[in-house]
């Protein structure tokens, strides 16, 4: 069975050197030059397409890392969340990968095997969500078209680049961010520079400040998986997050546009406000940023509608948590009898909005969470990419609105467990 091991902490800042013919000052260490370091050997194989253990960066900025409320110079970034902290888009996280401990790879996939439609999966506790994510990649037949804001896995690639070995005339195209995976004289690093040479894989990045926060997949243009995770060790192994699979023809063909328009426009910038579905919609999609970004996205506007038409529970699991106007209309909420739990991010549990609801009598506690869900009245659920926070509103997001009960139930019972295990805040 292949393994997920512990970084090698220069491996991707030694593929930069290498690149710049070690030009930079960054590329000494008290150990010598990186790439030299013998106490910390790069052991794996060539990059011939079969990679038997699966590394990461020792640090990568996680989701809950894009609220630091400095945004492109244009992008009419909102109110408040000032102020660049650990948390920032700069690069560095207190949640990195350097701290996680080994995973096994599933076994890359060697036939289809249908993944369940409608069904969500969860991570950390099994690796259901790594495997679903791979059975949808290994029933690819004609086109797999990625939306994946970081994608460091060689668990992923493996099963990417088995895939395209199995079907000849499979086209792979990914959207990702520049700031996840940049592209150096050619070279991109992060695990995708395995894929990058191959005559049918396309790799773009959004080349902006604000992020590519996406995390979906298109298989054959009629299957799509989408949730919080992204494809890190990470993601897959420590943190909590969510996924599910869908075939509804709508929903499919909402995000096929939104990736051809970010593939084949390289628009990555506002867009026009969605039309509101219709109030019985068993699905809703939003996305942003929103033209003009200075005015909330759809779903943001939603949250605070469907808040404050709830009656009787709320139930938030949210990784990045900062926006106030949310806080206030849970606390809200809180105060006319609704029973309103809560779940965030570590990082996020003494932020000030989350204080507010707090000292409001709200039960919200923190985890290593990194799902953004909210459960109304056991029966809608929202879900997808988007952070409760102010550069949500700039960055590339997706917002999932599912109005089924059975779905819902699910979501709530994998709440219940979280919420029942997660750290009271001091």
């Amino acid at each position: 069975m292949a393994f997920d091991r512990p970084a090698l902490s220069r491996r991707w800042t030694s593929r930069v050197c290498l690149a710049l013919g070690a030009a930079l000052s960054a590329c000494s260490t008290p150990e010598g030059v990186v790439g030299q370091d013998s106490s910390a050997p790069d052991t794996r194989p060539a990059d011939t397409g079969v990679n038997d253990v699966q590394s990461a960066p020792d640090v990568t900025a996680e989701d809950a890392s894009i609220d630091s409320g400095v945004g492109p110079a244009d992008s009419g970034v909102g109110p408040a969340d000032s102020g660049v902290d650990v948390r920032s888009d700069s690069g560095v996280d207190v949640r990195s990968d350097s701290g996680v401990s080994w995973c096994p790879c599933p076994p890359t996939p060697t036939m289809c095997n249908a993944p369940a439609i409608e069904e969500p999966v969860f991570t950390p506790r099994t690796d259901a969500l790594h495997r679903q994510l791979n059975d949808v990649m290994a029933c690819a037949t004609s086109t797999l078209d990625m939306a994946l804001y970081e994608a460091d896995s060689s668990c992923f690639v493996n099963v990417v680049l088995a895939r395209l070995a199995a079907v000849p005339t499979l086209q792979v195209r990914i959207v990702t961010d520049d700031e996840r995976c940049p592209n150096v004289m050619g070279t991109r690093m992060c695990e995708l520079s395995r894929l990058q040479t191959h005559p049918r894989v396309q790799i773009i990045d959004d080349a902006r400040a604000a992020l590519m926060h996406h995390k979906f997949v298109i298989a054959d243009g009629r299957r799509l998986w989408l949730g919080s995770a992204n494809i890190t060790r990470r993601s897959f192994c420590t943190d909590e997050n969510n996924a599910i699979v869908l075939e509804d023809a709508g929903v499919v063909a909402t995000y096929a546009g939104e990736f051809r328009r970010m593939f084949d426009l390289r628009m990555f910038g506002p867009i026009a406000a969605e039309p509101e579905p219709p109030p019985a919609a068993r699905f809703a999609v939003y996305f942003s940023p929103r033209s003009p970004s200075t005015q909330p996205p759809g779903w943001h506007a939603q949250l605070l509608t469907s808040i404050g038409a709830a009656t009787r529970t709320l139930d938030f699991a949210v990784s990045a948590f900062t926006r106030q106007d949310i806080a206030d209309a849970l606390s809200a909420a809180h105060r006319r009898g609704v029973r309103v739990r809560g779940i965030v991010g570590a990082p996020y549990a003494m932020d000030p909005a989350v204080a507010s609801m707090r000292a409001a009598g709200v039960d919200v506690r923190a985890a290593e969470m990194h799902s953004k869900v909210l459960v109304i009245d056991g029966q809608t659920v929202v879900t997808g990419s988007a952070n409760w926070s102010t550069n949500a509103w700039t960055n590339n997001e997706n917002s999932l609105w599912i109005r089924d009960m059975n779905i819902a139930t699910v979501y709530r019972t994998e709440f219940d467990r979280s919420h029942a295990a997660g750290r009271m805040i001091p």
